[in-house]
């Protein structure tokens, strides 16, 4: 079945913990070392946003991130409820207002979009 994979599709990952982030990155590293022109994108909501912040072994994973040109972005919302200042987070990560929206938005733009 992975040979249906569209080598300039767009795909994207809504994660709401680290386990899940995690998954979604090796899922996404793993696309686009076979499939360069692919887009992938990695959605962040609930706790994952707050780790982002505070656990450190999870920087490596937003840099291999950053060199594989996915993108990772957070909840707005989630950051204020969780008190998470873009400040203390990486550079290379996009937030967005309401993550539920941002995803409708890229089912719009033809994105296929799993939730975990």
């Amino acid at each position: 079945m992975e040979t249906t994979i569209n080598e300039n599709g767009k795909y994207a990952i809504l994660a709401d913990n680290t386990k899940y982030f995690q998954g979604a990155v090796m899922t996404g590293l793993e696309l686009k070392a076979k499939y360069h022109n692919l887009l992938f994108e990695i959605v962040l909501i609930n706790s994952v946003v707050k780790d982002l912040e505070t656990n450190t072994d999870l920087v490596p994973l937003v840099e291999e991130c950053k060199k594989a040109t996915i993108k990772i972005v957070l909840c707005e919302m989630a950051m204020q409820q969780l008190e998470v200042e873009k400040s203390n987070l990486p550079a290379s990560l996009l937030t967005t207002h309401n993550a539920f929206t941002y995803v409708f938005e890229l089912q719009e733009l033809g994105y296929k979009v799993i939730t975990l």
